[in-house]
Protein backbone atom coordinates (compact mmCIF):
# COMPACT_ATOMS: atom_id res chain seq x y z
CA UNK A 1 0.00 0.00 0.00
CA UNK A 2 1.29 3.17 -0.77
CA UNK A 3 0.54 6.68 0.63
CA UNK A 4 0.90 9.89 -0.56
CA UNK A 5 -0.66 13.55 -0.26
CA UNK A 6 -0.68 15.18 -3.56
CA UNK A 7 1.54 18.19 -3.57
CA UNK A 8 2.90 20.27 -5.88
CA UNK A 9 6.59 21.40 -5.71
CA UNK A 10 7.32 19.60 -2.42
CA UNK A 11 10.84 19.56 -2.87
CA UNK A 12 10.70 23.92 -2.37
CA UNK A 13 8.86 23.76 0.63
CA UNK A 14 10.93 23.56 3.89
CA UNK A 15 9.88 23.45 7.06
CA UNK A 16 6.95 21.30 7.33
CA UNK A 17 3.97 22.81 7.08
CA UNK A 18 2.59 24.62 10.61
CA UNK A 19 -0.43 22.45 9.51
CA UNK A 20 1.74 19.74 9.22
CA UNK A 21 3.52 20.46 12.58
CA UNK A 22 0.12 20.61 14.60
CA UNK A 23 -0.70 17.18 12.84
CA UNK A 24 2.58 15.66 14.57
CA UNK A 25 1.58 17.61 17.51
CA UNK A 26 -1.73 15.85 17.74
CA UNK A 27 -0.99 12.39 17.02
CA UNK A 28 2.41 12.47 18.63
CA UNK A 29 1.05 10.21 21.76
CA UNK A 30 -0.22 7.45 19.13
CA UNK A 31 3.25 7.77 17.07
CA UNK A 32 5.29 7.17 20.39
CA UNK A 33 3.39 3.95 21.56
CA UNK A 34 2.76 2.65 18.18
CA UNK A 35 5.79 3.04 15.47
CA UNK A 36 7.97 -0.05 15.47
CA UNK A 37 11.68 0.84 15.19
CA UNK A 38 13.87 -1.95 14.42
CA UNK A 39 17.26 -1.66 12.44
CA UNK A 40 15.92 -2.29 8.73
CA UNK A 41 13.10 0.18 9.46
CA UNK A 42 16.09 2.57 10.99
CA UNK A 43 18.25 2.11 7.66
CA UNK A 44 14.99 2.78 5.23
CA UNK A 45 14.19 5.96 7.35
CA UNK A 46 17.38 7.38 5.75
CA UNK A 47 17.46 6.03 3.11
CA UNK A 48 13.98 7.12 1.77
CA UNK A 49 15.89 10.65 3.02
CA UNK A 50 13.64 10.89 6.20
CA UNK A 51 16.34 11.65 8.68
CA UNK A 52 20.32 12.34 8.02
CA UNK A 53 23.14 10.20 8.65
CA UNK A 54 23.82 11.56 12.45
CA UNK A 55 19.95 11.20 13.15
CA UNK A 56 20.14 7.69 11.79
CA UNK A 57 23.26 6.64 14.43
CA UNK A 58 21.15 8.26 17.00
CA UNK A 59 18.02 5.95 16.71
CA UNK A 60 20.47 3.18 16.53
CA UNK A 61 21.46 3.55 20.04
CA UNK A 62 18.37 5.01 21.64
CA UNK A 63 17.93 3.59 24.97
CA UNK A 64 14.26 2.34 24.70
CA UNK A 65 11.25 2.51 21.80
CA UNK A 66 9.72 5.84 23.35
CA UNK A 67 12.90 7.62 23.27
CA UNK A 68 13.80 7.00 19.92
CA UNK A 69 10.20 7.90 18.74
CA UNK A 70 10.42 10.81 20.58
CA UNK A 71 13.78 11.78 19.01
CA UNK A 72 12.32 10.53 15.19
CA UNK A 73 8.97 12.75 15.87
CA UNK A 74 11.62 15.95 16.39
CA UNK A 75 13.73 14.78 13.39
CA UNK A 76 10.66 14.94 11.01
CA UNK A 77 8.97 17.96 12.63
CA UNK A 78 12.18 19.60 11.04
CA UNK A 79 12.22 18.18 7.76
CA UNK A 80 10.21 18.52 4.57
CA UNK A 81 6.65 17.72 3.23
CA UNK A 82 8.48 15.21 1.27
CA UNK A 83 10.39 13.96 3.97
CA UNK A 84 7.58 13.59 5.93
CA UNK A 85 5.55 11.74 2.97
CA UNK A 86 8.59 9.54 2.71
CA UNK A 87 8.04 9.01 6.73
CA UNK A 88 4.58 7.44 5.71
CA UNK A 89 5.34 4.92 3.17
CA UNK A 90 8.32 3.94 4.65
CA UNK A 91 6.00 2.96 7.63
CA UNK A 92 3.37 1.51 5.14
CA UNK A 93 6.52 -0.62 3.96
CA UNK A 94 7.32 -1.80 7.30
CA UNK A 95 4.02 -3.34 7.81
CA UNK A 96 2.34 0.14 9.37
CA UNK A 97 0.17 1.33 7.46
CA UNK A 98 -2.23 1.83 9.85
CA UNK A 99 0.47 4.70 11.75
CA UNK A 100 0.74 5.72 8.06
CA UNK A 101 -2.80 6.73 8.04
CA UNK A 102 -2.78 8.48 11.10
CA UNK A 103 -0.01 11.37 9.59
CA UNK A 104 -2.21 11.47 6.56
CA UNK A 105 -5.43 11.64 8.41
CA UNK A 106 -4.74 13.72 11.11
CA UNK A 107 -6.13 10.60 13.16
CA UNK A 108 -9.13 10.10 10.96
CA UNK A 109 -10.22 13.78 11.04
CA UNK A 110 -10.48 15.49 7.97
CA UNK A 111 -7.91 18.17 7.93
CA UNK A 112 -8.64 22.12 6.23
CA UNK A 113 -7.92 21.84 2.79
CA UNK A 114 -4.97 24.32 2.09
CA UNK A 115 -3.26 24.98 -1.41
CA UNK A 116 -0.65 22.68 -0.43
CA UNK A 117 -2.15 19.53 0.10
CA UNK A 118 -6.19 17.77 0.05
CA UNK A 119 -6.35 14.52 1.40
CA UNK A 120 -9.50 12.50 1.80
CA UNK A 121 -9.53 10.11 4.64
CA UNK A 122 -11.74 7.10 4.16
CA UNK A 123 -14.34 7.07 7.11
Amino acid sequence: MHFALCIDNVEDVLPLTKTLQLRLDYIRPCLVRLVVQDDAFITDLYNYGCITWPQRNHLKEGRDSWYKNEKLIDFIRRRSIANYNSFADCLAKHHQSHVAQLLLCAGGKHVQKQSLFVYKCKG
